[in-house]
């Protein structure tokens, strides 16, 4: 379905809330994350999961779990956003929320979001704080603390202040407002929709960390190359009105390439980065907002010669050894 389409719905009943949940080869994390939505406070949902060709044994897992308010579509692989696309499709709610198959909402993640839209009927987007956690579902760190309400649209250049597709519950004329998400797009796509989401609607924010959102090398959040000219792709269908001289462009910009480096960086402590991704390193870091911090620029170098000199059995522990204080390190990790 192409960006911005207009989508046809089922029947409306708005006490009703919509669970989207595109299913692709997760069977690691699936049932986690179905169980973290159908053990939300708020209980009168509709949680739709859409496989979309899974080859691995998702399917017999999404078989073996009944709860009346489940309903699962089998389809051949079209990708995320087309995926999400045939989930809006089907919903029924008055508010509608996505959740990516290896993320976790925390328990009163709906209740709370809902609640804070029917107290403000001007809102029509509601988010929350975000915790990264690690493949194996451990804490990572903390997403930025930022509670930005209203017109969010020059804050949403800066950055996804939302952080991830599974973050935001919408009301469903919001929805019907914007359309669809780009299936062109191979990532961000979510920037995107919410780009869409701030021209035609007002934001609001639950200062909670209600979202458990998972970063591994085989996440899509883990290509940073494609992310970076995806993100910048994204942030010029937007900002044209500006200028690329504007200071708002030129901050977006850099906080694109700091996030990169973020990204690159925590690939590095978790030894899945590789001699190839040096030239990145030193590219993204000129560009980003550290090329002034010496503190930083020293642990980076640092950190780089040791896993490029010894090899990734070696590296690791010898970093453990000679690391620099944790306090400086977490102030990578805070992006």
């Amino acid at each position: 379905m192409p960006q911005g389409e207009k989508a046809s719905f089922e029947s409306e009943s708005p006490a009703l809330v919509s669970v989207i949940v595109p299913a692709f080869n997760c069977e690691e994390t699936i049932q986690e994350t179905i169980q973290s939505v159908l053990s939300q406070s708020y209980r009168n949902l509709e949680v739709i999961i859409i496989n979309d060709g899974s080859t691995d044994g998702t399917p017999d897992i999404l078989k073996k779990i009944e709860d009346p308010r489940l309903r699962v579509i089998h389809q051949a692989n079209k990708g995320l956003s087309a995926t999400r696309n045939v989930g809006i499709c089907q919903t029924k709610g008055g508010y509608v929320g996505f959740l990516d198959a290896d993320d976790v909402w925390e328990p009163e993640k709906i209740e709370s979001h809902v609640r804070l839209m029917e107290q403000h009927k001007e809102t029509d987007l509601v988010y929350s704080w975000v915790t990264f956690v690690d493949a194996d579902g451990k804490f990572s760190h903390e997403g930025a603390h930022v509670s930005y309400c209203g017109n969010v649209f020059e804050k949403l250049i800066l950055s996804n202040f939302l952080i991830c597709a599974s973050n935001a519950i919408l009301r469903r004329s919001l929805i019907e407002k914007v359309g669809c998400f780009d299936e062109t797009l191979p990532c961000v796509e979510d920037w995107d929709y919410y780009f869409r989401c701030a021209r035609r609607g007002a934001f609001g924010c639950v200062e909670k960390a209600l979202v458990r959102y998972r970063i591994s090398g085989n996440s899509l959040s883990s290509n940073v190359k494609m992310m970076r000219e995806t993100g910048f792709l994204v942030l010029k269908r937007y900002s044209d009105e500006y200028g690329e001289d504007h200071p708002l462009i030129v901050q977006s910009r850099k906080n694109r390439e700091t996030s990169m480096f973020n990204i690159l960086f925590r690939n590095l402590n978790a030894n899945r980065a590789s001699i190839a991704d040096i030239p990145l390193f030193i590219r993204y870091w000129w560009h980003s907002n550290y090329r002034r911090n010496f503190s930083l620029t020293a642990i980076c170098t640092a950190k780089l010669f040791i896993y490029v000199v010894f090899p990734h059995a070696m590296s690791k522990p010898i970093w453990n050894v000679l690391r620099f204080p944790k306090k400086i390190i977490k102030l990578f990790k805070n992006q």
